[in-house]
């Protein structure tokens, strides 16, 4: 089995991004991926593991938006959804 070097969680709603943020206990940087429609992701270092976020609103179109544009610019390991149907 590979070892996880990176992973990313896609959040639907902005509290649930901050939810995740607060957890991670660490300094982030952030990006822009995307070249004619920009998104904002924030990349944290935790020891030789690198975890990215992402808010990509509610829906599956908008989910798979987002990743797509993500994944064609950053190798990302495992992907995690948070907030399934907008739920906190």
């Amino acid at each position: 089995m590979k070892a996880v070097k990176s992973l990313l969680f896609i959040c639907a709603l902005p509290e649930e991004l901050e939810a995740v943020r607060k957890k991670i206990d660490s300094p982030y940087e952030t990006l822009s991926v995307g070249k004619n429609c920009k998104i904002n992701i924030l990349k944290f270092k935790v020891n030789k593991l690198e975890i990215y976020l992402s808010e990509c609103g509610m829906g599956n179109v908008n989910a798979a938006f987002n990743l797509t544009l993500i994944i064609n610019q950053i190798a990302i390991d495992q992907i995690i959804l948070i907030g399934v149907g907008g739920a906190l």
